[in-house]
Formats: C-alpha cells, structure tokens, sequence
C-alpha cells in the first residue's frame, strides 16, 4: 500500500460518515498512515494543523489523535 510515499508525509485516515470509528489496521500501520478513530475529515485537518504546530513526529501526531 502506498498512501505514503514520501517518508515525511502525513497522512491522517477517517470516515466521512456520521457515527464511524476508523480501527487499526496493519495495512494502513505498516504504510505510516495515522488513524483518528471517530472524527469527521473536518475536524482531523484542523486538528492536524494544530498538531503540526507543536511537532512533527508521527508518532506524538498520533499520541494527540488518540487523546482528542
């Protein structure tokens, strides 16, 4: 899977549905992509971009996904 080609890119997957959960996923874990669990594609890019503020590991981006 190459959602995340670039090493440094970051990217966020979500659902756009009402009540979704995004669950982990090997596939998507091995690919780097991060997962947000029950928020709307809105709310995880401004989320991000305050993410991004702070740093730039994917890791801690992570850690701020599963806290908000």
């Amino acid at each position: 899977m190459q959602i995340a080609r670039h090493p440094e890119m970051i990217v966020v997957r979500s659902a756009r549905v009402g009540t979704g959960y995004v669950a982990a996923s090997d596939d998507y874990d091995i690919a780097n992509v991060l997962r947000c669990y029950d928020l709307q594609p809105q709310k995880v890019a401004v989320l991000l971009r305050l993410a991004l503020t702070k740093t730039s590991k994917k890791a801690e981006i992570q850690k701020i996904f599963d806290k908000y």
